[in-house]
C-alpha cells in the first residue's frame, strides 16, 4: 500500500473564444481526455483536458479549452504498489479533478458574460473505459 501525502490542483490552460453565433439551440459536444504520468520520485499527476469547439456538425457559440491537473505526492511507495498508483491516478484522480473542471467551465463562461455552460454530473470512476 501507499500513503497520499499531498494533492495540488493547478490549471495549465484556460481559453475561451466567442464565436458570435446567432441565438438558437445548441448541443454540447465536449471532448474530454485524461493523461497520467510521473513527474519525479513519488510525485505523479492526473490531467484532464476539455475541448468544446464550434464544428460544422455541432454548432456551438463558444470555443473553450481547459487543462487541469492534480499533482499527487505519495509516501511509502513500493515497487509492487506502482500498479495501484496507476489505478488511483486513472480512477480516483479523475474523481477528484472532475468537480474542479465543472466549476472552471461554469465560472469561465459566466465571467465572460456569456450564458453559463454546465457540464453534467457524471460517475467519474467510469468515465474512461480501460483498454
Amino acid at each position: 500500500m501507499f500513503k497520499l501525502k499531498n494533492v495540488n490542483i493547478q490549471v495549465d490552460r484556460m481559453t475561451i473564444k466567442n464565436n458570435h453565433l446567432e441565438q438558437g439551440e445548441f448541443k454540447l459536444n465536449p471532448n474530454l481526455s485524461r493523461k497520467i504520468g510521473q513527474l519525479k520520485d513519488s510525485v505523479y499527476y492526473t490531467e484532464l483536458r476539455l475541448i468544446i469547439k464550434d464544428e460544422p456538425d455541432f454548432r456551438f457559440p463558444i470555443d473553450l479549452e481547459i487543462n487541469i491537473k492534480a499533482i499527487f505526492s505519495f509516501e511509502d511507495i513500493k515497487e509492487e504498489t506502482k500498479k495501484d498508483i496507476d489505478l488511483f491516478l486513472k480512477k480516483q484522480g479523475v474523481h477528484i479533478l472532475y468537480p474542479y473542471l465543472r466549476s472552471a467551465v461554469s465560472n469561465l463562461t459566466t465571467n465572460a458574460l456569456l450564458p453559463p455552460v454546465v457540464l453534467p454530473i457524471i460517475n467519474a470512476m467510469t468515465l474512461f473505459e480501460e483498454k
